[in-house]
């Protein structure tokens, strides 16, 4: 949209349709803060909180595949410039390995516990 000159986007999609993909992307995006907070929240003291813990980390890394798949098809639809793309993809790059990294001193914690 341009803000500046009150022009609406034109489209060969119907507004609709971009309303349609832009929430999609956003309940992704509001799931994996979810997720994330709720694997924070658990402080791992046990084999049970542990499990837990992990299962948010995994649901957090899935979200991220996600954000990936719907911008690979933002992309194929839309026929975007994926260099458009780059600032957000390293941006979801930067969290999956920082959630992997995350997960993995989880799995040396219940080594620990254990």
């Amino acid at each position: 949209y341009d803000v500046k000159h009150n022009k609406e986007f034109q489209s060969e999609f119907p507004a609709w349709f971009v309303d349609m993909e832009r929430k999609n992307l956003c309940e992704i995006l509001t799931d994996l803060i979810q997720h994330i907070t709720k694997a924070n929240s658990i402080f791992p003291i046990g084999e049970i909180e542990i499990n837990l813990r992990r299962e948010f980390q995994d649901r957090a890394i899935a979200d991220c595949y996600n954000i990936y798949q719907e911008l690979q098809y933002i992309i194929a639809v839309f026929k975007i410039d994926i260099n458009k793309l780059i600032p957000i993809i390293e941006s979801v790059e930067k969290e999956l390995a920082l959630l992997k990294g995350w997960r993995k001193s989880n799995k040396k914690k219940k080594k620990d516990i254990a």
